[in-house]
């Protein structure tokens, strides 16, 4: 009789096994994505919801990577670095590298070319710039009399960064941390609250374009900078995150050159923008493969 018990017994637990083992073994790995609102990065709201630079090439990750599973979820951007940084199963499309952030945090090869950020006026003021086609940032903020604007936790790339720092605090530069920091701040501009905000040309055109205020900004270039910036995927820096960002470069290596991957990063620039990123696409971007 125990014997027989014994025997059902075995028989369930191999059943059990039979059906457990598989779903343990074949289930997917997660990855969390984090957007944020910063149109037309990703665009989160309104007409062209989804139709951002880093809405297509995330949506594309979500497609190429069928071996995990994915969800998305809306942070800002310190509260995404934090969770990276944290060492969570999260990555962002749509940073940039800095020697901080490198501490914790693995990159893929670029995945966007851009031109550099810029000082961005209202044309009416540019009077106080002194009518400059380029700027020094240094001299800029050490200007009391000129106020300026910049988004809380954002990198601007490591040397705009490393000249903020050095003037944070002070009352001539606001920092804004509410939602849509990049449209706030521009409506704050607009509103002469402040005289100058810190931005991508081609973000600011797209912003005037949803507000319907075509054309009132212009940008004046910054000495500091470099001729390209360059967007990244970030995932932190463990074995796990190691391993989804070896999965994208292969991906990337493949797919940058293809017209469908081209149109992720050339929407939403301007026709004399793209003249120049089209030129640094094929001569820079492409050759960027560590």
């Amino acid at each position: 009789m125990v014997t027989n018990r014994t025997f059902i017994t075995k028989i369930v637990l191999v059943g059990i096994c039979i059906f457990i083992v598989p779903s343990f073994l074949f289930a997917k790995d997660r990855i969390t994505w984090m957007k944020y609102d910063w149109p037309p990065v990703y665009i989160s709201k309104g007409f062209y919801k989804g139709q951002g630079n880093a809405d297509a090439i995330l949506k594309f990750f979500q497609e190429q990577l069928y071996e995990y599973d994915h969800i998305t979820i809306q942070v800002n951007p310190a509260r995404a670095i934090k969770l990276m940084k944290d060492g969570e199963k999260v990555c962002m499309v749509g940073t940039l590298k800095t020697p901080e952030r490198e501490r914790f945090l693995y990159y893929a090869i670029p995945i966007g070319i851009t031109l550099p950020n810029a000082i961005i006026v209202k044309k009416n003021r540019l009077s106080s710039f002194k009518n400059v086609e380029k700027i020094s940032l240094e001299k800029l903020l050490k200007n009391k009399k000129l106020r300026g604007g910049i988004i809380k936790k954002r990198s601007y790339t490591p040397v705009i960064d490393q000249i903020l720092n050095k003037y944070t605090g002070q009352p001539n530069l606001y920092v804004q941390s509410s939602s849509r920091m990049a449209e706030n701040l521009l409506k704050m501009l607009l509103a002469d609250r402040i005289d100058y905000i810190i931005e991508y040309p081609w973000v600011t055109v797209f912003l005037e374009k949803i507000l319907g205020k075509k054309e009132i900004t212009t940008s004046i270039a910054i000495e500091e900078t470099k001729p390209f910036s360059f967007g990244m995927v970030a995932c932190p820096k463990n074995r796990w995150g190691s391993k989804v960002i070896k999965r994208i470069n292969q991906i990337l290596l493949k797919s940058r050159p293809t017209p469908e991957y081209r149109e992720f990063v050339e929407r939403w620039n301007s026709k004399k923008d793209l003249i120049r990123i089209r030129k640094g696409y094929n001569e820079i971007f492409l050759k960027m493969n560590k």
